[in-house]
């Protein structure tokens, strides 16, 4: 298909993915997902003809816009452009890397809609414009809490601590927010606007086709990690799924301009990359760990490490080997994974 067949396509979208087009909080999960597949493979060709011809700005840019238009119609039609946003971005870091001033300036417009209608505390296309708070909670690190394992507690926990009226060494809650509204990406706040929008990738996998966000989130993780190096791939892969290896040769990436992206875009990204490790897409998802994993070795990201030995810590786990692996299984006999969570 070409860019004109994918744009007459685009306009007959939501009369295909019909009746499921009202706000999120009236599609439920199970609806979003049926919704989606059942665009599956023209949105996988949607997705292939954007990555191998970004550089061509004619046809890229009306598709662009239309992606943003079905966007605002909310409900299954968000969660459709969701799922393609993973590639999305690794095509705006790459263009950035190049120097291609017109593509990068199409995808800020889309991105920078996304990103402030996401930021809104009642949710996108919400009439009231106050901004989302987010509350984060952090246990204590001498006190049981529902955030530990408790195989790894002492036996006896500290009383005194857990009586009523002695928690504030226990729990302690951070704001952050309220997320600012931008006009425009800078090299200020650009990766604030992508770890953003990751976020809310993350928040919505349940809603989306995992066929499509997935591999394409584990590739885009994968390709800026690895962009301009030489890693070589560890064993990691082979130690979690032994035989269920995928052998495919990842293309070398030594002749990339370098990404340079922070610590806190990583980190964001490796949620997602958690996710598809446990849900039937471990061979993608172990690829990307390993490839961040050795590019926050290269950049000395202690934050980073910190997050990626503990993932690697809990995949060498008996029941997450079991349980990834039997999930792969499935994976391998019929399309449709079984979601385990985030």
């Amino acid at each position: 298909m070409n860019s004109a067949q994918l744009q007459e396509w685009l306009n007959g979208l939501d009369k295909v993915i019909k009746p499921s087009t009202n706000r999120n909080k009236d599609v439920g999960p199970s609806e979003s997902r049926k919704a989606l597949k059942s665009v599956l493979e023209t949105t996988k060709i949607l997705v292939n003809y954007l990555v191998c011809n970004y550089e061509q700005t004619e046809a890229v840019q009306p598709l662009v816009g239309q992606l943003l238009a079905i966007y605002y119609r909310l409900g299954v039609c968000r969660n459709f452009v969701i799922q393609i946003l993973p590639s999305l971005i690794y095509i705006y870091l790459s263009a950035i890397q190049l120097g291609q001033d017109s593509l990068v300036s199409i995808f800020e417009m889309l991105f920078v809609a996304i990103y402030n209608e996401e930021i809104l505390a009642e949710g996108p296309g919400a009439e009231n414009y106050n901004k989302k708070v987010d509350q984060v909670r952090i246990p204590s690190v001498k006190a049981p809490s529902v955030y530990h394992d408790p195989s790894k507690l002492d036996a006896v926990p500290d009383i005194a601590e857990l009586r009523t009226g002695n928690n504030s060494g226990i729990l302690c809650s951070i704001q952050i927010g309220p997320y600012p509204a931008v006009e425009s990406l800078v090299g200020e706040n650009r990766y604030i606007v992508l770890s953003r929008i990751i976020k809310m990738i993350s928040s919505s996998l349940q809603y989306l086709a995992l066929d499509v966000v997935c591999n394409a989130f584990c590739d885009m993780m994968t390709d800026i990690s690895r962009s301009s190096f030489t890693f070589t791939e560890s064993v990691l892969r082979t130690e979690v799924l032994g035989s269920l290896v995928n052998e495919s040769a990842y293309p070398s990436l030594i002749k990339r301009r370098r990404i340079f992206a922070p610590s806190y875009f990583y980190i964001e990204g490796l949620a997602v990359v958690n996710f598809c490790i446990f849900n039937g897409f471990a061979n993608s998802g172990l690829r990307a760990l390993d490839s961040i994993h050795q590019r926050a070795i290269h950049d000395m990201t202690a934050d980073v490490l910190l997050v990626t030995n503990s993932i690697k810590d809990i995949l060498m786990q008996e029941e997450s080997l079991n349980l990834i692996r039997e999930v792969e299984t499935k994976q391998h006999r019929a399309p449709a994974p079984q979601i385990n969570g985030d």
